[in-house]
């Protein structure tokens, strides 16, 4: 099996089963940011890569226990849930028990907008009315992702 994954993240990008030359397909790879590694035929599903020392193995992923500190809100037009605020910059929203070193995405999923600190909180405030996507990524953990509408006014 070659799983494709970010070299920087070591976040799974693709698996490719069965492959008749795995590694001159592993030699062969050009893909910016990206490496394949060959590893045993396994299911992949609630693991992540894990490598140590240059060594690759698949582990079982933990999910995160991350509380916030308003309500979700679960829309019955469309259902699904979402966190809702003022977006007036006096508003917020406390995520709790982020784990130290944890990558924290919002609206851009290629760029890190926080990094999750000893404290364990992550605060997140709107200053513009809209729909914002927050996800949570750390190795070794199920990303999380969540949104927040931020209304003028609720």
């Amino acid at each position: 099996m070659l799983i494709e994954y970010k070299t920087a993240t070591q976040e799974i990008t693709g698996t490719h089963f069965g492959r008749a030359d795995e590694d001159a397909e592993v030699s062969a790879f050009s893909k910016s940011g990206h490496t394949l590694v060959k590893l045993a035929d396994e299911g992949i599903e609630g693991k992540y890569l894990k490598i140590v020392d240059g060594v690759a193995s698949l582990a079982a992923v933990t999910a995160f226990n991350i509380s916030a500190s308003k309500s979700l809100i679960t829309s019955e037009v469309h259902t699904y849930t979402y966190y809702s605020m003022i977006s007036d910059n006096s508003d917020y929203i406390d995520f709790t028990d982020v784990p130290e070193g944890t990558s924290i995405y919002v609206d851009d999923m290629d760029t890190a907008a926080a990094t999750g600190d000893a404290s364990g909180t992550f605060r997140f405030k709107a200053t513009e009315a809209g729909t914002y996507g927050i996800k949570f990524y750390k190795i070794g953990y199920n990303s999380m992702y969540l949104e927040v509408k931020a209304h003028d006014n609720l």
